[in-house]
């Protein structure tokens, strides 16, 4: 039989289905009882089916009722043949919604909430190419253990820098459990000594009583850390609104649009560091590559004698990289595998939104692919629509069906984003999808060893997986 019923929850049904003789998508009906209430055609991506030499990459189905049925009196039918599909066993599965008992572990994470307003100290009367003390003002956001006591220090023992005012209050939000970690905002003025001969500045938490660099807790956790430009001369050409709106849903400022890029960068080659140990002229891929907000200073600033890759499905930004970015080597890719690039060729691969947005089994074709451009030892760092993310997105934390399929199955790839995927070739390809670390756990790690998970890391939102090759 081509074709099985994989879920069915008291609102759900979905699994895949092709003709019996051509493998082409079939169309199913669904009944309850004897009662025909849908007919769905099987257009959902399946690249899992493909790679087993079933179909041409799509056959899956979803249906979703408008109310609760009864799951044991609902059969799917294949049109072409007429036969019931035969569920996978324990298809059917309970729902366990998230509880305030949930246990949550320790997060700790801060990110600047906006581009600093950079002014030179006015007893300073030095020329901004020559400037030698500056004074901003700094509003960051941190994610951290109810009961921490904390305070925001130069990371290195760096006399030049000083922070003359810090507050903190508390912002928590009303989506999360009750003993999950707290958000905190912070409030601070700082002057750098020697600004001209620094690009950015680098802040971290710490404990309340050190004096010195964070205790080693805090050292080992790269996004306890935020990156802070002094100038943004690398950004050279900014990228036009339309370009910044496909990838971050609003246009931005130069400075707001480079910070966060910069701040990221930051925090991957912190990763790749502490994994892999400080390396000499990498070859990095950056997987999604958009208008290059993470790659131009990555490249430009903290690795300039990388070998920097970038691929993107979106044919609009992937020429503007093109066009804009000679010192990237940045092109077009397909929705499916494979990646025009060597095997065993690559140190360091970062995907930042990309497996948000697709379904599970195209992300599984992605893992095998990254697997194979890895070199042995390599690491690759995904981010990912985990539980805080699904807690504070309103339309996915409201819907039932998202909260069902995360509850049964850990994943749930049912809605549809409506920034960038209608603008793309290859129509409801890109999803808003969001999984449980343990769906992670013990999917993910068939295809590489899962050394590290952040949740809620970035940006206080997306999960941080990092696998090793």
């Amino acid at each position: 039989m081509p074709g099985y019923v994989e879920l069915i929850d008291n609102f759900q049904v979905s699994g895949w289905c092709l003709q019996e003789h051509s493998n082409a998508a079939d169309k199913v009906i669904i009944f309850l009882g004897d009662t025909e209430i849908a007919q769905v055609p099987c257009q959902l991506p399946r690249l899992d089916l493909m790679q087993l030499g079933l179909g041409t990459g799509n056959g899956g189905f979803c249906y979703v009722h408008h109310s609760a049925f009864d799951s044991e009196a609902l059969q799917v039918r294949a049109v072409s043949s007429g036969e019931i599909l035969p569920r996978v066993v324990n298809a059917t599965k309970n729902i366990h919604p998230f509880r305030d008992d949930t246990p949550f572990e320790p997060i700790y994470a801060v990110v600047p909430e906006s581009a600093p307003n950079l002014c030179e100290d006015p007893s300073s009367s030095l020329l901004t190419t020559d400037r030698k003390r500056v004074r901003f003002s700094l509003r960051a956001r941190a994610l951290v253990p109810l009961s921490a006591n904390l305070r925001l220090a130069p990371t290195e023992d760096e006399q030049d820098i000083h922070i003359d005012r810090l507050e903190w209050s508390d912002a928590i939000r009303d989506s999360i459990p009750k003993g999950a970690p707290n958000y905190r905002r912070i409030s601070a003025d700082i002057t750098v000594h020697n600004a001209n001969e620094k690009r950015y500045i680098t802040l971290g938490l710490t404990e309340s009583n050190s004096t010195k660099r964070s205790p080693a807790s805090l050292q080992t956790v790269p996004f306890a850390s935020m990156c802070i430009p002094l100038d943004y001369s690398w950004l050279r050409v900014v990228p036009e609104g339309q370009n910044i709106t496909r990838v971050l849903g609003a246009p931005d400022s130069r400075e707001n649009f480079a910070t966060p890029g910069l701040n990221l960068a930051y925090q991957i080659i912190s990763l790749a560091n502490h994994f892999l140990g400080k390396l000499n002229s990498p070859a990095i891929l950056d997987w999604g590559i958009g208008v290059g907000r993470v790659a131009i200073p990555l490249k430009r600033v903290l690795c300039p004698d990388a070998r920097v890759i970038g691929v993107d499905v979106d044919q609009v930004n992937a020429k503007w990289c093109m066009d804009n970015c000679p010192d990237i080597e940045s092109s077009c890719s397909d929705f499916f595998p494979p990646l025009e690039i060597q095997s065993a060729s690559i140190d360091l691969v970062y995907g930042i939104s990309v497996m948000t947005h697709l379904t599970e089994g195209a992300q599984y074709a992605w893992l095998k692919e990254l697997r194979r451009i890895l070199r042995p030892g390599g690491i690759c760092i995904l981010s990912t629509h985990g539980e805080y993310a699904f807690l504070q997105h309103t339309e996915a934390s409201k819907s039932r069906l998202v909260m069902q399929q995360l509850s049964s199955i850990g994943i749930s790839d049912l809605l549809l984003d409506n920034n960038l995927g209608p603008l793309l070739a290859m129509k409801n390809y890109y999803r808003g999808t969001f999984q449980t670390k343990s769906q992670i756990l013990s999917q993910w790690s068939k295809y590489m060893n899962i050394i590290a998970y952040y949740p809620a890391c970035l940006d206080l939102f997306q999960d941080i997986v990092v696998l090793q090759k």
